[in-house]
């Protein structure tokens, strides 16, 4: 294998080496900040992850509930995105629902759900009241701000935490 350094300054001379069929051609810079921006991205995660910890275990103190909200119309990485938070919480002994807005029409997105059987709650089947049986709300793979979210609740922004 034939391994040379190139500064990120010659691209040129990069696309000349891989020309004359260098194997590899390494930046030193951008192999740099690639790890800087990974040290970063970690840190930014590890703060997210105490955060939402914290969260939780305020739900769990008052044995409060969690109403795990998805986009409406929920596609599958939605539906296991919920799911796997849904196991999270049940780690920390919080109850909680999954709630969505819309239809499911897509035939793979119903088989997903019958072949893990989970229970998924429509957004329409509740009652007017409903949003005040949770304590938290976790927005799940949606964006309000979309107008794709039937299932969020007027009022309850303050207890919906974004990470």
């Amino acid at each position: 294998m034939d391994l040379r350094y190139v500064s990120p300054s010659r691209k040129r001379v990069r696309e000349y080496l891989g020309n004359l069929g260098c194997d590899v051609v390494i930046s030193a810079s951008e192999t740099l900040s690639e790890a800087v921006l990974r040290e970063v991205e970690k840190i930014y995660s590890s703060r997210n992850a105490r955060r939402l910890e914290r969260i939780i275990m305020n739900v769990a103190s008052v044995n409060g509930r969690f109403a795990i909200v998805m986009h409406d119309a929920p596609d599958p990485d939605s539906i296991a995105s919920a799911m796997a938070f849904r196991e999270i919480l049940k780690n920390y002994d919080i109850e909680s629902d999954i709630i969505y807005g819309g239809e499911i029409s897509h035939q793979e997105n119903r088989a997903l759900i019958n072949l893990v059987d989970v229970d998924l709650v429509n957004v329409s089947e509740l009652d007017a009241g409903w949003a005040r049986r949770y304590k938290a709300f976790a927005m799940i793979d949606c964006n309000p701000e979309y107008n794709n979210v039937s299932a969020m609740p007027n009022g309850s922004k303050s207890r919906c935490h974004q990470l």
